[in-house]
């Protein structure tokens, strides 16, 4: 199975954001907080089935 996680530039922004905002008060942080957030993304390649199934997109 090919799974391919792509990353949209609104996701891209908003990583870079969450990572700026952590860097105001804590520098040595964020960029320990954005490599957890990537690698947590890319855990879902070889795990693309975790979590829970959205109730709304349930095909019934």
């Amino acid at each position: 199975m090919d799974i391919q996680i792509i990353w949209t530039e609104t996701a891209t922004l908003d990583l870079r954001d969450i990572v700026k905002y952590i860097a105001n008060d804590k520098p040595a942080v964020a960029r320990k907080i954005g490599m957890a957030i990537i690698d947590k993304i890319e855990f879902l390649i070889d795990h693309p089935y975790m979590g829970r199934i959205v109730p709304e997109k349930m095909l019934i």
